[in-house]
């Protein structure tokens, strides 16, 4: 892939983020537009709303080709062909696995996910599901939105059973949140 190249690409799956764009091609190859977790490697200034972003694709670099992506706010995920997961992007609040922040233009390992079919990446929180239909999630557990109690944002952990979530509404929020019905 040329960065110039106006050609066509045949492009499987899309996934839209805060401040990304991915596409998944079919030779298992991501490209991405925007800033963080776009594949981009970092200017290393800082960067704000108004510093202008590359328009061209930019090819994520990575080892392994991808079976599914995920865009989420400034991080992003990917399957690799082993069926594992990778991150890339603005990681903290525990989203790439681990304490801390750090800014990633390649993909990192997430340890603990195996046999992984699709993921999910949202504003602090990312979820994959495997081949046996089992859901795990991790990030930060803001308003129970991990699904589990007693969560460590630092690594993967399962959701037990998904028939103990309910939906609900705060006002205040105008948004909807999952959280865990305690069992009686």
């Amino acid at each position: 892939m040329s960065n110039g190249n106006a050609g066509r690409y045949d492009v499987t799956a899309i996934s839209c983020g805060r401040e990304q764009t991915l596409a998944l091609l079919s030779n298992g190859k991501v490209i991405g537009w925007g800033s963080e977790g776009s594949g981009r490697v970092p200017s290393g200034e800082p960067e704000y709303c108004t510093t202008p972003a590359p328009t061209r694709a930019v090819e994520v670099i990575s080892r392994e080709t991808m079976r599914a992506v995920a865009a989420g706010y400034g991080v992003s995920l990917g399957v690799t062909s082993r069926r594992e997961v990778t991150t890339w992007g603005a990681h903290g609040a525990g989203i790439d696995g681990k304490a801390g922040a750090v800014a990633a233009a390649l993909p990192l390992p997430i340890a603990g996910l195996s046999s992984i079919r699709d993921v999910a990446a949202g504003e602090f929180q990312c979820a994959a599901i495997d081949d046996a239909g089992r859901l795990f999630t991790w990030g930060l557990d803001l308003d129970g939105a991990l699904g589990r109690t007693a969560a460590s944002f630092e690594s993967p952990e399962r959701v037990l059973s998904t028939q103990s979530l309910r939906c609900w509404k705060r006002p205040e929020r105008r948004k909807a949140s999952w959280s865990a019905i305690p069992k009686p």
